[in-house]
């Protein structure tokens, strides 16, 4: 019985081991397989851009081709994306280029090497981070709709910094933002992404780039534009009123451009002041055009010739005493040294040949002189005409008519 137990247990091994081989040399035989353009990984990558600002460059580092022995079942899983290949590059320290030795890893156990390319080390280039402070400039596509214009943009920040390694650095000229709009007739305050171009606009997309900011603020101004008129300011006096005088003003008008809701209500832009009582018959004179704030001069003149002339009046020169001071500082008392002046009126001349002395007077206020006791030279007077209003004094010069006062303590 013992004898039969030992037959049957070895007749049980063969069998099995006939299986065996069918197995492995018939149903999953030995055979090899090549594995093409194998990207390796860095081991310590984060410790060398950490100490010392380093990043290899992946893009030229040489790929890693196996020849690979082992059964048929385990090679026919095997493909570049499963196989790991690492190189250790935590022990650099500086930019270059290095010769290091690769590990190879399989998903399987059982596989075998039987030929590699390269043999056994790789070239690995490694290159410093840089940064660099590009401009960013603003495009805006659309159309202005008419009798508006859009000034420049304005972009906030003006520059971006961009970090990556030099050789990408190197092909970046500035960064782009573009803002896409129909029938503009607002002004534009819009938060945009922007993109980073080399000098012929092509965009730079490289992963080792960043950007300390990605979007922007963009502003672009849109201002309406009318065409408004161009006035002075008259000063009546000197007898003179609208029925007697004509002015010419050129350029007549100028073209303006504003925000909209403001420009609409502009109907002019006084260029300046013409006192009438100031000359007799003509007056000339180029005045600067200012705008007011935030308003644009479309037009380009910048200076406006202004002709007053004043017909129908003459002239006639008297000579008065009649002198009044007004504003006499308290606890003082002043006496006219001034015994008389001569003026010069304008009017009709039917009133001019009516008018006599005793129409005339002329008021100095002394309110504002020092209040030291003594001689007071050089005060102007301002002359009135009783009972004329259509004649009045012509100030020919800065303070034509003057008197001199005796201040005295009471």
């Amino acid at each position: 019985m013992k004898k039969h137990n030992i037959l049957a247990k070895a007749l049980s091994f063969v069998v099995a081991l006939g299986i065996w081989v069918y197995v492995v040399s018939v149903i999953n035989p030995s055979d090899s397989v090549d594995i093409r353009g194998i990207r390796p990984t860095y081991l310590g990558e984060a410790t060398i851009m950490e100490k010392y600002n380093l990043v290899v460059l992946d893009d030229l580092t040489e790929s890693v081709d196996l020849h690979i022995t082992g059964r048929r079942n385990d090679l026919a899983n095997l493909n570049k994306n499963n196989i790991e290949v690492s190189v250790d590059v935590s022990a650099i320290t500086a930019p270059g280029e290095y010769e290091l030795e690769y590990n190879i890893v399989y998903p399987v156990t059982g596989l075998e090497t039987t030929d590699r390319y390269p043999y056994f080390t790789i070239k690995v280039d490694v290159e410093k981070i840089e940064s660099k402070r590009i401009p960013v400039i603003a495009t805006v596509n659309g159309e202005v709709d008419e009798d508006y214009i859009a000034e420049p943009c304005v972009v906030s920040p003006e520059t971006v910094e961009v970090t990556g390694r030099k050789s990408d650095l190197d092909m970046i000229d500035h960064a782009v933002v573009v803002v896409d709009r129909e029938n503009i007739s607002r002004s534009i305050d819009t938060m945009e992404e922007i993109s980073i171009v080399d000098a012929s606009g092509n965009v730079v997309d490289a992963p080792t780039l960043s950007v300390d900011t990605t979007t922007v603020n963009v502003q672009m101004q849109v201002l309406k534009m009318r065409t408004i008129p161009l006035v002075v300011e008259l000063v009546y006096g000197g007898g003179a009123n609208d029925s007697v005088i004509s002015k010419e003003i050129s350029p007549k008008n100028i073209t303006v451009a504003g925000e909209p809701d403001r420009i609409d209500y502009i109907n002019s832009i006084t260029v300046g002041t013409v006192d009438l009582s100031s000359f007799l018959g003509t007056y000339e004179n180029t005045f600067d055009i200012i705008l007011p704030d935030g308003f644009k001069n479309v037009s380009g003149e910048t200076e406006a010739s202004v002709s007053v002339k004043i017909s129908g009046l003459t002239s006639k020169t008297f000579t008065i005493d009649n002198i009044e001071l007004t504003g006499v500082p308290e606890g003082f008392s002043a006496d006219v040294l001034t015994k008389n002046i001569e003026v010069l009126l304008r009017g009709s001349a039917a009133s001019l040949n009516e008018i006599e002395s005793y129409h005339i007077h002329a008021v100095a206020d002394i309110s504002d002189i020092s209040t030291t006791a003594g001689k007071h030279e050089g005060i102007p007077v301002t002359i009135m005409v009783d009972g004329y209003d259509d004649i009045g004094a012509i100030y020919l010069g800065e303070d034509p008519y003057t008197v001199s006062i005796n201040l005295k303590k009471k």
